[in-house]
């Protein structure tokens, strides 16, 4: 039996649950100092619960760009909603087809959620891997990991 996570209640479990989907970057946003970056996955879930993260990567060294957003977890009319901080690095042991890998790691923070009985507190961690273009607006695959203790819904 998993451990609960710091703010997780006592009776709810840790679980993890894999996604896959892409990513895109570009410059233009004047939000950004540097890259505005969308991810879009598909959790594997017995419901398809969808995951989407917007926000700024910041140009901080060549080989980490720390990461500040937002994100959305939803499944039939239900939904989690939050931030997100963390980083997009290299290098990372995962080989991409001649594409450049990128390790993700980010916190989510839930801030409200619709349609289940609980607040949801506790963060979640999403470990993963980009494999990016390089490109602007040039979609690359993402692939991961989503940890937590998620609604029953998303497990």
């Amino acid at each position: 039996m998993a451990l609960p996570a710091a703010g997780t209640a006592a009776g709810e479990r840790i679980r993890t649950v894999e996604f896959t989907g892409t990513s895109t970057f570009d410059f233009e946003s004047v939000e950004c100092s540097f890259a505005h970056q969308l991810f879009d996955a598909t959790l594997t879930t017995s419901r398809g619960a969808t995951l989407h993260l917007e926000g700024c990567a910041d140009l901080v060294s060549s080989t980490v760009f720390p990461f500040t957003g937002t994100f959305a977890i939803e499944w039939g009319r239900r939904s989690i909603t939050g931030t997100v901080t963390g980083s997009v690095g290299w290098p990372t042991s995962s080989t991409c087809g001649g594409l450049f890998p990128a390790g993700l790691d980010f916190e989510l923070t839930p801030t409200s959620g619709t349609g289940w009985p609980h607040d949801p507190v506790a963060p979640l961690q999403l470990d993963g891997v980009w494999c990016s273009s390089a490109t602007p607006n040039v979609p690359g695959p993402i692939s991961g990991t989503l940890t937590g203790a998620l609604p029953p819904g998303i497990r």
